[in-house]
């Protein structure tokens, strides 16, 4: 497996050489460290927690910079017919009410309001690869100045913006909850064809009719109905052309999944798109890879310390985080030619650092005990 360092090595020029340095440590230890901490990094590279805390928090690094060269390192891995997903998170943190901008928002998965970071987040699906795009926490009113204060809908539409001159990626793919005439005319200033899901009281016209979409699905005879395969998944669909307010002329698919251990239809869904002449078994199954964003969100989570930070400051905070979005990032990379799981390829990682902490001790024999307690205070 390629080393991260290569990967690594072309930031060398948006950092100054101390800043370099810790940045290096930093990408090497979130890919080592089974629960990562700044503390823990320290303990692995034999440096202060202070001179990491400041590097994320007060260092003058310019991060606009660094997701720039990021984003260039990332177009050869773009493929043709790439895809943007994005989709928001939550990076919990529940024992952390002195943490600036924290906040409460609610989760889907507890159906509760957490204490932690709302996190709009975009991926990039490139064949069958995923690689995280960008990465942007969002603050609520109260929580910041007005003319900084930003809505989902703004984080999302500036992320699509930002793709207008990657060719490469030709589709965004969003859930309901951005499938409103803001992000979507960002999609069109874009060039971008989109697929998103709407929501069952959306008002929808079918010839000449308007009312709720979920008005519209009663009216569809059981005859109309036809069936689909999907990895093994039986999905009934329905399409139509349509017109919506402030949107204009979309392609409108009605699905259903068929629960096989209830053995029943599951209630109807909703799904529009540009793209007014595609199959729609090709808008679903479009639709359907936004999986991949969910895969990202937890592996990073479990693999690479996405809630696993310990900063009071929302500037290093948000450093932090880029530094794990483009961590994973660089694994998926280092992995391509391996094809292993992100998971295995820290674990290889892991690996070569052993063998590198070995090799020292044999040249420095008396330093093996320190060597030894550092790994073990990092948790390796």
């Amino acid at each position: 497996m390629e080393s991260l360092s290569n990967f690594i090595e072309q930031y060398h020029s948006v950092f100054t050489k101390p800043q370099f340095i810790h940045f290096s440590h930093i990408v090497h230890s979130l890919t080592i460290c089974e629960e990562p901490s700044i503390q823990k990094f320290s303990f692995l590279h034999s440096k202060s927690r202070s001179s990491l805390s400041r590097f994320l928090s007060k260092s003058t690094w310019n991060q606009d910079h660094v997701e720039l060269m990021y984003h260039i390192q990332l177009e050869k891995y773009i493929q043709e017919d790439s895809s943007l997903i994005f989709d928001d998170s939550l990076s919990k943190r529940p024992y952390a009410k002195k943490v600036e901008k924290v906040n409460y928002h609610f989760d889907h998965t507890q159906n509760k309001s957490v204490l932690g970071y709302s996190i709009v987040t975009s991926v990039i699906k490139s064949g069958e690869k995923i690689f995280p795009y960008s990465l942007k926490p969002y603050y609520r009113l109260e929580d910041c100045q007005s003319s900084s204060f930003k809505t989902k809908n703004q984080l999302a539409s500036e992320i699509i913006l930002s793709t207008k001159n990657q060719k490469n990626i030709t589709d965004a793919l969003f859930d309901s909850w951005y499938s409103n005439d803001e992000v979507i005319g960002a999609c069109k200033e874009a060039g971008k064809n989109y697929v998103t899901r709407l929501k069952s009281n959306r008002n929808v016209t079918i010839n000449h009719k308007k009312k709720w979409v979920r008005e519209h699905a009663e009216m569809i005879q059981e005859k109309d109905w036809q069936e689909m395969r999907y990895n093994q998944e039986r999905i009934k669909k329905f399409s139509t052309s349509a017109f919506i307010s402030g949107i204009g002329s979309v392609h409108l698919v009605f699905s259903q999944m068929y629960n096989k251990k209830e053995k029943n239809w599951t209630e109807t869904h909703y799904f529009i798109s540009n793209l007014l002449e595609e199959n729609p078994q090709l808008i679903l199954e479009k639709y359907l890879t936004r999986v991949g964003i969910e895969g990202f969100h937890r592996e990073a989570k479990q693999n690479i310390g996405l809630e696993g930070y310990f900063l009071r400051k929302c500037r290093g905070i948000e450093k932090y985080l880029f530094l794990v979005m483009l961590t994973y990032s660089i694994l998926v990379m280092q992995s391509i030619s391996t094809k292993l799981s992100i998971g295995r390829a820290c674990q290889e990682n892991k690996a070569l650092l052993y063998e590198q902490v070995y090799q020292e001790i044999l040249q420095n024999p008396d330093e093996r005990w320190s060597k030894f307690h550092n790994l073990a205070k990092a948790g390796v």
